[in-house]
């Protein structure tokens, strides 16, 4: 591993660490300050929100796959800027598109839930470019501090508000919105000949976003079946229990997103890196990370038990939602398995075709798991359980079929990590369960070490 790429994901590491702090501390307060009415709404915003994304139908994912190996110095800058207009003019005919179609078919009560929802489709898909460009031209810096400036401004606002008794979920969605919209103005000015200046003809503009288009909208379809494996389980949540019920499974998705984020974050700074060096050396990387990184993601379960002590004595009422958090936690261990050895793999081999059909078979099996873990299961639990046995699946295949680390050790690997994933979740509600837990995982740990990375790594 380079020295530019291990300082990348270090700082990386680093700037996500301080933004989950931030996330925690905002997720714990709104709960606590907030009626349990108001804050499903407000989740309610970020469930809709997180597919805002989708609206730039593939074209940043088109840039970023082509345009990842060149520098800033080097890159055309006149065409990727044109790419903004076009980004622009999509996203805005979407989001006013999205806003009538709601209010003239629904017509919901809160209309102005779902406006600050259309107009966040704008600003999202303008902050995800600049975050494109960054990764782009590999300037990490510029991605790590716009991440930073829209958490550290997001957390300000919402504090200040509390403070002077805002209680109402629109305010916080505008919050949102606000801080998107300062954390671009903040950063923009480090790639400004990606942002500004003459652009090509209208023509060209057209011809380059169709082709960026048809790159991209495979990557596009496998984001968005990322998002339905967590917002499948939210919309049935939604759909077949009560908004209070809703509001506590949200909560603990919400503090799971944010866990989350660390994870993809990392695999994007490694995109463009992966996209510079040979095959065998990426190989070789990849195999050298899958081993070394799987006693970190078991040790990582453990902050469970002391985030469980604090959720339950600062938000009584969400105490079904710390149960929930438990049944969740595990899937990063395995969604870091497919962001970061599955997904990054096939996108740097132009695999995108074969990432999509896994893809796309893990969202077919969601609904069936879910049914299913639910007839042995009652309540919420059983949803959550089986999504976690989906994302187990999708990590089987996405390692075996179409990852690059096919060996003994890597599954060796997996195997624990599913075996002690499914030992936390039975233990964590025991009052022996850390314990017990820690106990499995130093057997595991010694095991890895002496039969794993000794002969294999070594």
């Amino acid at each position: 591993m380079s020295r530019k790429l291990q300082a990348n994901i270090i700082k990386t590491v680093g700037v996500q660490a301080f933004s989950v702090l931030i996330g925690f501390f905002i997720n714990i307060f709104l709960p606590k300050l907030v009626d349990v009415e108001q804050y499903a709404n407000l989740q309610l915003y970020f469930l809709y929100g997180s597919y805002a994304g989708l609206f730039h139908f593939g074209l940043l994912d088109g840039i970023l796959i082509k345009y990842a190996k060149f520098d800033y110095e080097s890159i055309d800058k006149e065409k990727i800027r044109s790419q903004l207009v076009v980004l622009l003019f999509v996203s805005g005919f979407a989001s006013i598109l999205f806003f009538f179609v709601v209010f003239l078919l629904f017509q919901p009560n809160n209309w102005s839930l779902y406006l600050a929802i259309a107009i966040s489709i704008v600003v999202h898909n303008v902050f995800s470019y600049v975050s494109c460009c960054f990764q782009m031209v590999n300037r990490i810096n510029g991605y790590n501090l716009q991440i930073l400036f829209y958490r550290i401004i997001y957390a300000i606002i919402v504090f200040a508000f509390l403070f002077i008794g805002v209680r109402e979920s629109l305010f916080f969605c505008f919050c949102d919105i606000f801080s998107l919209l300062l954390a671009v103005l903040l950063t923009a000015g480090n790639i400004k000949g990606l942002m500004l200046g003459k652009i090509t003809k209208i023509p060209l503009i057209i011809s380059e976003a169709r082709d960026n288009i048809r790159v991209g909208y495979k990557i596009l379809i496998v984001n968005l079946s990322f998002l339905l494996l967590f917002g499948f389980a939210q919309f049935y949540v939604q759909k077949f229990y009560s908004l209070e019920e809703f509001g506590k499974t949200a909560f603990a998705f919400k503090i799971i997103n944010v866990l989350s984020n660390v994870v993809l974050t990392v695999s994007a700074i490694c995109f463009p890196a992966l996209k510079r060096i040979d095959d065998d050396k990426a190989a070789d990387l990849y195999h050298k990370l899958r081993i070394n990184i799987s006693p970190l993601l078991l040790m990582s379960l453990m902050m469970y038990f002391p985030m469980r002590k604090i959720l339950l004595l600062w938000l009584p009422k969400y105490s079904e939602s710390v149960i929930y958090i438990a049944y969740l936690l595990p899937t990063i261990v395995f969604s870091t398995i497919i962001s970061i050895f599955g997904n990054n793999y096939l996108r740097v081999k132009r695999k995108e075709q074969l990432l999509l059909q896994v893809c796309l078979l893990a969202d077919i099996l969601l609904l069936p798991f879910i049914c299913l873990s639910c007839r042995f299961i009652n309540g919420v639990e059983g949803v959550l359980v089986g999504v976690f046995m989906v994302w187990v699946i999708f990590a089987l295949i996405m390692e075996y079929k179409a990852g690059p680390a096919k060996t003994a050790g890597s599954l060796c690997c997996l195997i624990f990590e599913f075996v002690l994933s499914v030992v936390f979740m039975l233990v964590f509600k025991k009052s022996y369960g850390m314990l017990f837990y820690a106990i499995a995982l130093l057997f595991y740990i010694v095991f890895w070490y002496l039969l794993i990375r000794r002969k294999i790594i070594d």
